[in-house]
């Protein structure tokens, strides 16, 4: 089961993220790091899979505007 959902992530983001916790469940955290911004972060491999964006703190900072973007909008 743990090579299947691996195997699972690699198939929809390919080799960046790093599986550094030890798999248990699909409802059990794992920790990960994300290879393009190098954050660490707990998260199931259900919610991983699930999810449309991937890394947590890469959609957070595309959603951050500075006060200069905001005016602009």
């Amino acid at each position: 089961m743990q090579n299947e959902i691996l195997k699972k992530l690699e198939n929809k983001y390919g080799d960046e993220f790093d599986i550094i916790g030890e798999y248990i469940s699909m409802n059990d955290k794992l920790t990960v790091r994300h290879k393009i911004c190098n954050s660490v972060f707990d998260i199931t491999p259900a919610s991983l899979l699930n999810s449309k964006v991937g890394c947590r703190n890469c959609i957070n900072n595309s959603m951050r505007t500075n006060h200069e973007d905001f005016v602009r909008r």
